[in-house]
């Protein structure tokens, strides 16, 4: 009887340790798409960004935006699945990013709401939901 209880706790121990490791390997990949996209997006004449930009915005610094940034945006937000084609956003894959960083279900209904409006063309609905997230520190 005591072998059977240490096998089962052994049996669930190793269950625990590999959901965590297949866990962790999942959110490595979607960072990993994330930079893929991004330096995609960086190759490409019409939708790079001097990376000077990039690195003032991170730290939220004041900068004269480029022509190309909603073209830069766009890249980027269609890349990752976020910006559909049809100028739409693409609420669960919003709602899945919003709440790693805001747990609270609330919030992250409230933000979702607030972001996903469409504009008048992809490039501006991309800049807004840039803008939007930026507002809530939503980062990639």
């Amino acid at each position: 009887m005591k072998v059977f209880v240490v096998l089962c706790i052994v049996l669930f121990a190793f269950t625990l340790i590999v959901s965590a490791k297949k866990n962790k390997s999942n959110d490595e990949e979607k960072a990993k798409s994330y930079k893929k996209v991004f330096k995609e997006c960086q190759k490409k004449d019409e939708t790079r960004v001097d990376a000077s930009i990039i690195r003032k915005l991170k730290k939220h610094k004041q900068v004269d935006l480029p022509a190309n940034f909603g073209e830069h945006k766009l890249c980027v937000f269609t890349g990752i699945g976020l910006l559909k084609a049809d100028n739409t956003v693409d609420e669960d894959k919003l709602k899945k990013k919003i709440a790693s960083a805001k747990p609270q279900k609330d919030i992250v209904d409230n933000i979702v709401m607030d972001c996903t409006s469409s504009k008048s063309t992809l490039q501006e609905t991309a800049l807004n939901l840039d803008k939007c997230l930026t507002t809530y520190s939503i980062e990639f």
